[in-house]
């Protein structure tokens, strides 16, 4: 049994004086939190961390995730000047570059599925073509 001794320091961040590499996920997991969306255009603060609920429904079922709640991403210079956005989900930034891709007239015409990358989509692609498999 492997356990990872603790020095003062981290002592006083977990709570313990030791943990072995399978326990220490746990230990950890109380100090990061997951990436939170942050609106530029609101001054707010952070609030205060909400106790969790606990789960009415049998230990079976998942969670289903409801449609359109894709967490919001910031983009690249690069990207961000073909969407014309700062900050969007996933699936718009896809939509947002076939807008530009038909847009531009991108498609290679003898073969769709093949895009043909100017200045600004190569500068995100970093390749003079790419499949339409490749974009994702």
């Amino acid at each position: 049994k492997k356990e990872i001794i603790l020095d003062d320091a981290m002592r006083d961040v977990f709570g313990c004086d030791r943990f072995t590499m399978f326990t220490m996920n746990k230990y950890i997991g109380a100090h990061v939190s997951p990436f939170k969306a942050v609106d530029l255009n609101t001054n707010s603060t952070p609030s205060k961390p909400r106790k969790r609920k606990v789960s009415t429904k049998a230990s079976g079922e998942k969670k289903k995730r409801q449609p359109g709640t894709q967490p919001p991403y910031r983009l690249s210079a690069e990207l961000a000047e073909i969407t014309g956005e700062a900050i969007l989900p996933r699936p718009q930034v896809v939509s947002k570059i076939w807008e530009y891709i038909k847009a531009n007239e991108l498609q290679n015409p003898s073969d769709k599925r093949e895009i043909l990358c100017d200045e600004k989509l190569r500068a995100v692609m970093k390749k003079p073509k790419v499949t339409m498999f490749n974009m994702n």
